[in-house]
């Protein structure tokens, strides 16, 4: 049962109330602060916009990076303001501090519908820590809390779980309702055929994901260093890596159970590989001892496009290979396009994903695109996110 009061249906007033959002600003930087992927910058826009079109007072919250509960220029929130601004043509009020005097007279002087942005959270160990001091610096000045930091959901962290218990009045944000409605329906009610893509890295966490989501799975798509997994345990070469013990336990496991379930597993027809990824690839049916495996082919693709026109839901998490090269794209981008003229449901997981789909600039082609990466894997799983529980989210 949903219990979680959210912004666009607020039982309290914002009007000219110090309002503390915890949003999501962990976006990816180069060595110069330049921002290589602004997708969670955009999404909160319209959360922001609620609370201002409110009178709120409006005071900004995120971590980025993992900066070791230390100041590191690398990771200040200030080269995010400025693209911030940007986005909602207005002034940013930034304070290199999220706690301490400076902060509070910030507040005490911020004028409804202005927009102060802390800095990072984690410069502070009290974040990580969930300490009850950091918890009541940052909020003592704060009437209402909101978070629309979906992704960070799973932590335990200060700012989403302490925070949450000291202020009175909580809320969700719009994105935070936008990530919960969708990843509702692939857990509680997906339309039949429901395909499940899986690739990318982090093959331990979808591999648990697949195992707990098994029996309401019609027909599961491998590709990525998941692929290597699945080829490893059904004895065939997987050229010059490596796979642990753990994950071959795991994937057996998984393979067992679709056999009981019924679900079809689809591994790739051909592979292209390199020694490196400066060598022209090599499109092959087999993998020899040496080769690395950096994309899936054309017959893969062909493959796979007879199994997604046939499917009613679909959920994809992670590229089929290096797309960041080139001449290792072609997988990846040729299924982010089938998917994107698509009527079905298609739900688009996993920060490698966005920014293969931004790469194709195809962001609004999809259902839901989800920023949660862990913290969406965790909610599939029905697992109780510890930040949702404390908004009032109920499995």
């Amino acid at each position: 049962m949903l219990k979680i009061i959210w912004i666009d249906d607020l039982t309290f007033t914002c009007y000219n109330k110090n309002v503390l959002c915890r949003v999501d600003l962990n976006v990816p930087i180069d060595c110069n602060n330049n921002i290589l992927d602004d997708t969670k910058i955009k999404l909160i826009i319209p959360t922001i916009n609620c609370l201002l079109n409110k009178g709120a007072k409006l005071i900004l919250a995120s971590h980025l990076g993992r900066p070791d509960g230390m100041f590191n220029i690398k990771y200040s929130l200030k080269f995010i303001a400025y693209r911030l601004e940007q986005l909602l043509n207005k002034n940013i009020i930034f304070i290199p501090n999220c706690i301490g005097n400076r902060v509070d007279n910030a507040i005490d002087v911020l004028s409804k519908n202005e927009v102060l942005l802390l800095d990072n959270l984690r410069f502070h160990s009290g974040e990580i820590h969930n300490d009850d001091i950091f918890a009541y610096m940052l909020g003592k000045k704060i009437d209402i809390y909101v978070n629309d930091a979906f992704a960070c959901s799973h932590r335990k962290h200060s700012s989403i779980v302490r925070l949450s218990k000291m202020i009175k009045h909580n809320a969700g944000g719009l994105l935070l309702k936008k990530e919960i409605q969708y990843l509702s329906i692939l857990r509680n009610r997906p339309k039949k055929p429901f395909l499940v893509i899986i690739g990318g890295k982090k093959a331990y966490d979808k591999l648990k994901f697949l195992q707990y989501f098994m029996h309401k799975i019609d027909s599961i798509i491998i590709g990525g260093m998941m692929l290597l997994v699945f080829l490893k345990i059904m004895g065939h070469n997987i050229g010059a890596h490596v796979i642990t013990l753990e994950l071959l336990d795991i994937a057996n496991v998984i393979l067992n159970s679709a056999k009981k379930y019924n679900v079809k597993i689809i591994l790739p027809f051909d592979y292209v590989v390199g020694v490196n990824s400066f060598s022209r690839p090599i499109v092959k049916n087999r993998l020899s001892n040496n080769d690395i495996c950096f994309d899936i082919g054309f017959k893969s693709i062909m493959l796979f496009k007879k199994k997604i026109f046939s499917a009613k839901t679909i959920f994809l998490n992670g590229p089929m290979g290096f797309f960041e090269n080139s001449y290792y794209s072609y997988g990846t981008f040729s299924l982010f396009k089938i998917l994107s003229n698509l009527s079905s449901l298609v739900i688009i997981g996993g920060g490698e994903s966005i920014s293969a789909i931004n790469s194709l600039n195809l962001f609004d082609k999809f259902s839901h695109i989800s920023t949660g990466g862990g913290a969406s894997i965790s909610f599939l799983n029905n697992n109780q996110l510890i930040g949702l529980k404390h908004l009032g989210f109920c499995y």
